[in-house]
């Protein structure tokens, strides 16, 4: 594979590329070595075909950069006030350092069980701005090669990622540090293989989301002392919630309002939604005192028609009434 030297001479002559060479790293201060700034303006003069820059390579002035990195760190996923925006911050470094790659709405859901931690990536169609990595809505974020997943009875001595079922989840351990009350939360994990205990110092909420029998990965956690342990670097991911003959689960189809009442089509199945549930399927919280409900279930049909639920019912004589929102 010809470098990026080689490249820039069938195009350039030598005193061209150096005078090139020389402005780019002016411009930066010196911060660019000769070489990075060779392999820099030959990806920008389209002649590098596609090799991959390394992160330290990555410039302002690129529009359309690509590298292959892998994800150290993964945080939770943000949404806009409406629900219609999401995003998600990871860090990924490479052999020159680490910087932040910010992913966007369809983007973002991949970090639910697609990307994890520990994944080596392939990015195209990148470009940074205020210091961060953002992927261009056309661009493509891949795995070329998934972390290491081991089971129960494969866990090391220090960090780990894991798959396998919950067994059972443990009631909450409340204690006193530094003067705060904390919690901590644990549950059972099981394979083929064995059990262990997953222990959660951070975001604690996540367990009880959990139910018994949902399949879930655990990515970048401590095993020590028969115990894996999820911290802030840690993540909990459910892959696969367990069937419930009591949840409903699925993309709203259609809905109509009748009679105080929201009668909603899910996955297949008629739900009916009364009291305070029909404000919170409509997703309003404060309804003027002015305004029928039966006006709004009409402006926000195009907002809710084809949204994902999860609702817990009960049946009464063949007819599911809904009990609450699960997650």
């Amino acid at each position: 594979m010809q470098s990026a030297a080689e490249a820039l001479a069938k195009k350039y002559t030598g005193e061209q590329v150096e005078w090139m060479v020389s402005d780019l790293v002016r411009k930066y201060s010196g911060l660019l070595t000769h070489e990075a700034a060779l392999r820099v303006i030959a990806k920008r003069e389209g002649l590098f075909g596609n090799e991959p820059l390394l992160l330290s390579d990555i410039r302002p002035d690129m529009a359309n950069a690509s590298f292959g990195a892998t994800v150290t760190r993964i945080f939770p996923q943000l949404a806009s006030a409406d629900g219609k925006r999401k995003s998600v911050r990871m860090f990924v470094s490479d052999s020159s350092g680490e910087l932040t790659l910010v992913l966007w709405n369809e983007q973002a859901k991949l970090v639910d069980g697609a990307i994890g931690i520990g994944d080596r990536v392939t990015v195209e169609g990148a470009y940074m701005r205020g210091g961060e990595l953002y992927l261009k809505y056309s661009g493509k974020i891949s795995v070329q090669e998934p972390a290491k997943a081991r089971g129960v009875k494969e866990l090391l001595e220090g960090l780990n990622n894991c798959i396998g079922k919950v067994k059972s989840i443990n009631l909450d351990y409340y204690f006193v540090r530094d003067g705060k009350e904390r919690v901590m939360s644990s549950f059972v994990l099981e394979d083929q293989t064995g059990e262990v205990r997953v222990v959660v110092w951070s975001e604690t909420a996540k367990v009880k989301e959990l139910g018994a029998g949902d399949a879930v990965k655990i990515e970048n956690a401590l095993f020590k002392n028969t115990e894996l342990h999820v911290n802030l670097y840690s993540r909990i991911v459910r892959l696969a919630r367990a069937v419930r003959e009591d949840v409903v689960s699925g993309e709203v189809e259609s809905y109509a309002f009748e009679e105080g009442r929201v009668i909603a089509l899910i996955d297949g199945k008629s739900v009916v939604f009364e009291g305070k549930l029909v404000l919170q399927f409509l997703e309003a919280s404060n309804i003027p005192a002015d305004v029928k409900v039966e006006t709004v279930a009409m402006l926000k049909a195009s907002a809710l028609v084809g949204k994902k639920v999860n609702v817990k019912v009960k049946n009464e004589k063949g007819k599911l009434f809904a009990e609450e929102f699960v997650n």
